[in-house]
Formats: structure tokens, C-alpha cells, sequence
């Protein structure tokens, strides 16, 4: 499963992966400009793909999407290709924020080393949230 995720008010041509793609690799000037970062998320096997997809959703909408990030999600578990990987949400961000005028400029911080520990400890408790209340409608 994946899906783009969008800023509220983000222009309708954002929707298509390709013509979005097209434009935000047209707004770099150098060859090698980086336009967007990688986070890979372990999504919790107990919980089951029923309750993968909303759990990393919201995280993703409230998280990054909400600061202005572009966010193409795809989640992954090897059951379903034959494989042994255990289940992880893969999210692909946009380092340029995105509003209803298109995209705006190089957001350094979201590329930065201290990023990922910000988000760290919310997603380890989301992640608990939602085991428990797993725990708790199956009682």
C-alpha cells in the first residue's frame, strides 16, 4: 500500500505522482541537488496490517505533513512477497514545504541529523497507544 500525503491547501497538481515529481525535481539547479529523505519506520507486527496503515497515517499527517512536508508513504511487510522482513513503513519526504502557491524553498532542518530523534519517542508511543488499545478491544 501507498499513498501521497499532502499539506492542507496544496495545489490539485500535487495529486499526480508524476507531474509532482517532474516539478520538484525542475525547482533544483544543481545536478545533484537533494530533494527529499528517506525515514523507514518498524511498525509493530502484533497490531496487524489492519491497524498499520492508520497508525502510521496519522503519525505521518501530524508529524511532517503538518510542518509542510510532501509525504509519499508505502508500507512493507515480507509475508507479503515471501520474504522474512518484518513490517515498516517506508516515507518519502519532500525538503521543500508545499503550499497552495507550489512548492516553496529548501527547508535545511528537515534534512538534518537531529530530525529523526524528534520523531523517534512520538512514534515509540503512538505505537504503544495503539497496542493497548488493541489489547484493550480484544478483551
Amino acid at each position: 500500500m501507498a499513498r501521497l500525503l499532502l499539506p492542507a491547501g496544496a495545489p490539485g497538481w500535487a495529486l499526480n505522482p508524476l507531474l509532482f515529481s517532474a516539478l520538484a525535481d525542475s525547482m533544483e539547479a544543481a545536478p545533484d541537488a537533494r530533494l527529499v529523505r528517506e525515514v523507514v519506520f518498524d511498525l509493530p507486527a502484533t497490531l496487524g496490517s489492519d491497524h498499520w496503515w492508520a497508525l502510521t497515517r496519522d503519525f505521518v499527517l501530524d508529524e511532517m505533513v503538518a510542518r509542510g512536508m510532501a509525504a509519499d508513504v508505502a508500507i512493507h511487510h515480507g509475508a507479503w512477497s515471501g520474504s522474512d522482513t518484518p513490517p515498516h513503513a517506508h516515507v518519502v519526504l519532500t525538503l521543500r514545504s508545499i503550499t497552495g502557491d507550489g512548492f516553496g524553498p529548501v527547508q535545511h532542518a528537515w534534512n538534518g541529523d537531529d530530525i529523526w530523534p524528534a520523531w523517534k519517542a512520538p512514534w515509540v508511543g503512538r505505537c504503544a497507544e495503539a497496542q493497548t488499545r488493541k489489547a484493550g478491544a480484544s478483551r
